[in-house]
Formats: C-alpha cells, sequence, structure tokens
C-alpha cells in the first residue's frame, strides 16, 4: 500500500546538540529532510527542534542546513543532576508552542 504523503504536513527533526555544539547527525538529518520535503510539495516545511541551555544560536546553524522553522526550547527547568533531560516536560512545552500532536507509548 503506497503512503499518501498528502496527510503529512511538514518534516520535524529533533536536533541533538551537546554542550552547545550541534551533533553531525542532526545536521544530516536536516538537509535530508530538507530533500525529502522539497519532493513532497513545494509547502512542506522542515522543522527543527533544539533542547538545552543557552542553545538559541545553533538555531543559525539549524538554518543555514534547511530548517524552515526553528523551535528552540531553553530547558533550563528540566536539567537532571546528570546532564540529561526531563523529555516529558519538554514535550509538553514544545506541543504548548507548537500544537504539534504526539504520541506516547503506554508504560
Amino acid at each position: 500500500m503506497a503512503t499518501n504523503f498528502a496527510d503529512y504536513k511538514n518534516i520535524w527533526v529533533y536536533a541533538e546538540q551537546r554542550q552547545g555544539k550541534l551533533m553531525n547527525v542532526a545536521l544530516e538529518l536536516i538537509g535530508e529532510g530538507y530533500r525529502l520535503a522539497k519532493e513532497i510539495s513545494e509547502d512542506t516545511q522542515v522543522c527543527a527542534v533544539l533542547v538545552g541551555n543557552n542553545i538559541d544560536h545553533l538555531a543559525d546553524e539549524c538554518f543555514a542546513y534547511g530548517a524552515e522553522k526553528v523551535y528552540v526550547e531553553n530547558a533550563t527547568y528540566t536539567e537532571k543532576e546528570d546532564g540529561t533531560f526531563d523529555y516529558d516536560n519538554i514535550r509538553l512545552a514544545i506541543n504548548e508552542k507548537t500544537k504539534l500532536i504526539t504520541i506516547q507509548r503506554s508504560k
């Protein structure tokens, strides 16, 4: 059964960063997402999601690699002792800003 791409609006990429530096895989995914978006339609956009502390400057890099929208969540309130983040709280904050619907697997 063929996928009907008309049912999908945009391509979303989680732009992973560590210590204020974007991971190469995030940049590769943004670039590939841009290529795929234009195959789907001219209206399809690549949206990057950045999470971390003091990372606003990374948005420019996402734009340079093809992101058309970048959502930045400065997540100081969700950082854990081990340097990771409380992704449930981040997901809720991003959903509130973007109205992006996510589906989470039941535990």
